[in-house]
């Protein structure tokens, strides 16, 4: 594209600007000398950087380079006969006016190819030059055509009560009637977390049938308790947890030194202070003074409490999926609230702040959950778990699974 140099006025970085000259007498305007340089030299430097970018484009092909061109027959016939003087020291090497007279990328390549002795291409050369007339082309284009319409006649007139190949009926026959043997477990979980199965549980004990999700339960709150409830809902119970994850066991607390306690967690980015509003300092004092808080007691001080503990568990598909008929290992994942250890064993203990009138309505609703937590504990240090326990918020009470 060389319309930059046909302006009537050019510029170049260097040259400065090429104007023409205009003769009012005369009426008549002719670019400068200047002007004419400044062409000369654009012109070069245009071509200069089309042939970088020839270059980049035909150095990229890693096995193969297809370059295609329109020309007209006569240009070829010009390149193959011109040849190139055998005396001449490096016959594949262009003449600069033949560069300079370059429209087309194919003024360069096809002097190139045919820069051999009479206009062939040079021995050993790997390029293979095919000139297709627009004549060919669209016969070529006709006869591609013509093979579509007769392959779409023969598809639709097909005779499909015929048989054309016998000895691959029964094969064909058992690969389009085959069906995957596994494709109902391919639709079952193989990871669930403990809180999952609790609830599965407790739907196949309720009705009798596996159910695959929980119908959202939309509670009636008068609107001067809305307020309260969102204190005493999952916010409060996130809050009870970390806060009896981050306590000091091994202290004694009355309702200051719990209060204080409950300040510093905040200052240190342990708990929000929507956390902390949350927090019953009764609630949690009452839970220290009972038995299971002064068997943790006693356990920390001997460095035997653990608590927020990780675990993975493989149990048999079969105990998820009852009447499968595959043995697959399926993948338990939950965290243990606390468990201590004391002579005779361990004990399981998980804290719940769920609104219920009786225990029994907890173990209904977690004993799932914690056979699962003292399987867990028992594979990871091979020791006994003795006792499962359920310590309610709500009821204030130590609830034995």
């Amino acid at each position: 594209n060389m319309q930059d140099t046909r302006g009537s006025v050019i510029l170049h970085p260097e040259l400065g600007a090429g104007l023409d000259v205009i003769d009012p007498k005369q009426r008549t305007k002719a670019p400068t000398f200047l002007k004419k340089m400044i062409q000369e030299e654009t012109v070069l430097e245009n071509l200069a950087e089309e042939m970088r970018v020839l270059y980049v484009a035909a150095t990229r092909a890693k096995e193969k380079l297809i370059l295609t061109g329109v020309c007209d027959l006569p240009e070829i016939s010009e390149f193959r006969d011109s040849g190139t003087a055998p005396e001449k020291e490096n016959p594949a090497k262009i003449e600069l006016y033949r560069l300079e007279k370059a429209k087309t990328y194919l003024d360069w390549i096809l002097p190139a190819v045919f820069s051999g002795r009479d206009g062939a291409i040079p021995a050993g050369c790997p390029v293979d030059v095919r000139v297709f007339t627009a004549k060919e082309l669209a016969q070529k284009q006709n006869a591609e055509k013509t093979a579509d319409i007769l392959a779409r006649d023969m598809l639709e007139h097909w005779d499909c009560s015929k048989s054309y190949a016998p000895e691959f009926g029964e094969q064909l026959r058992k690969q389009m009637e085959y069906t995957y043997p596994w494709a109902a477990e391919g639709q079952m979980k193989l990871k669930f977390t403990v809180s999952e199965l609790k609830k599965r549980t407790s739907l196949r004990e309720e009705a009798g049938e596996e159910m695959y999700a929980e119908p959202d339960v939309i509670p009636l709150i008068p609107r001067f308790l809305a307020e309260e409830e969102t204190l005493t809902g999952a916010s409060r119970g996130s809050a009870y947890h970390k806060l009896l994850e981050l306590l000091d066991f091994t202290c004694a607390y009355d309702e200051e030194k719990l209060r204080l306690a409950v300040q510093k967690f905040v200052e240190e980015g342990k708990l929000t202070q929507e956390m902390a509003d949350c927090i019953r300092p009764a609630d949690i004092l009452r839970f220290l003074q009972c038995e299971s808080g002064r068997r943790m007691a006693r356990a920390a001080a001997e460095k035997r409490l653990y608590r927020e503990q990780p675990f993975v568990l493989g149990v048999p598909s079969g105990e998820i999926y009852p009447g499968v008929g595959f043995a697959e290992t399926i993948l338990v994942q939950g965290i243990i609230d606390v468990y201590f250890e004391e002579p005779d064993g361990l004990t399981v203990l998980d804290y719940k702040t769920d609104h219920v009138k009786q225990a029994e309505e907890l173990k209904e609703k977690y004993h799932a959950q914690l056979d699962y937590y003292a399987r867990a504990l028992e594979q990871l240090t091979e020791k006994h778990v003795k006792e499962k326990i359920i310590y309610s918020f709500t009821l204030g009470e130590e609830i034995e699974v």
